[in-house]
């Protein structure tokens, strides 16, 4: 009869993700005077998917005027709202259109990635990030993806001394421009950004940096065998 209504039973067999940790959403674009938080309002088409291949999405960070994401297995840089330009008789730069809040997505390696979060820091600049599985730092900046590792022939040495990454700690000292890489017990390895060179090691350890305008604090673990409890002490 023309009220029957089909209905299908969904089949078992097909599998369907329920975690898409290789997504990345965004709210609607904010204007100026606006009565309601476009901030606050995420359509259900509103993301972007990267390659679900090079792993889970471990970070994302605002590096300059780009927006970088480090997968377990991959890294590369977002396109952000990309503007289309033209130029009139005079050379002087038209706007014709503004693309998608997240227009596309651009691979700088698929064999870099980020397994621990804890074991990145971000400049403003730049990012730093240790790669456990490589056993290599690594930095985006200014001059695109660099294995610090490599390019400072400190590979062996970050090698012997990161042995558990999950201890791994960095931080920034935004006063003295300098990124502490704190691989492990009393080994925390420095670089300038001023000088763009690795300047000391530091016999310190730390289970967490924390940045602040006053200057990069760091807080150690200490271990009441007795009470079986943990606690943290500033430096």
């Amino acid at each position: 009869e023309n009220d029957l209504q089909k209905y299908y039973p969904k089949n078992n067999l097909r599998y369907e993700p329920e975690v898409f940790d290789y997504r990345i959403a965004y709210s609607d674009s904010k204007e100026d005077s606006e009565l309601v938080d476009s901030w606050r309002n995420f359509k259900p088409l509103n993301f972007k998917d990267l390659e679900g291949t090079q792993g889970s999405i471990i970070k994302l960070a605002a590096v300059g005027e780009g927006m970088v994401f480090l997968q377990e297995r991959g890294t590369g840089v977002l396109k952000i709202s990309p503007l289309s330009t033209t130029l009139d008789q005079s050379g002087t730069s038209i706007v014709l259109g503004k693309g998608d809040t997240i227009a596309d997505f651009q691979y700088l390696s698929r064999t870099t990635g980020l397994q621990n979060i804890s074991s990145s820091v971000t400049t403003g600049k730049s990012i730093y990030w240790l790669d456990e599985i490589e056993k290599s730092l690594y930095t985006i900046g200014g001059k695109g993806l660099v294995n610090l590792s490599d390019s400072f022939k400190i590979s062996s040495l970050v090698d012997s001394i990161a042995e558990d990454y999950m201890r791994c700690s960095f931080g920034y000292d935004s006063i003295n421009s300098e990124v502490l890489f704190n691989l492990a017990e009393n080994t925390t390895l420095v670089f300038s950004e001023k000088i763009n060179a690795f300047t000391s090691i530091y016999t310190m350890d730390t289970a967490l940096f924390v940045e602040s305008s006053l200057g990069l604090f760091s807080y150690n673990r200490i271990i009441d065998s007795e009470n079986n409890g943990l606690f943290y002490h500033d430096s």
